[in-house]
């Protein structure tokens, strides 16, 4: 990948956490700061890294629940209501398949590994 595709996932990432507590978070909040519309914004993240940008989303969130919950003292629920989950059984598969680790001993092991 470039230098410019690595700039734009930098201002994708930062954009999308800045809102990944935000219930409303949609392509219009993501586009604004990006300077691209709406109908141009799914080919580049899907382009630069194969994920689709509803994707790219869910696996930031993915991320950011498993730093809370090896950061704090959150349960799995309080986390997923934090970053704007809803939990069902379809989210928490995903979770289980990309993270590789049991939500409920990695809070209660802050410490494990993956």
């Amino acid at each position: 990948m470039d230098a410019l595709g690595n700039g734009f996932l930098t201002k994708l990432r930062f954009t999308v956490e800045e809102q990944l507590y935000n219930p409303g978070l949609s392509a219009d909040t993501i586009c604004q700061p990006l300077g691209m519309g709406p109908t141009t914004l799914p080919n580049k993240p899907t382009a630069l890294t194969g994920m689709s940008i509803c994707r790219y989303v869910c696996a930031l969130r993915l991320r950011k629940v498993r730093t809370l919950l090896t950061t704090t003292t959150l349960n799995i629920w309080e986390v997923a209501y934090a970053v704007v989950l809803t939990i069902s059984r379809g989210t928490v598969s995903s979770f289980l398949k990309n993270l590789a680790f049991c939500p409920k001993i990695i809070a209660f092991c802050p410490g494990a590994e993956q």
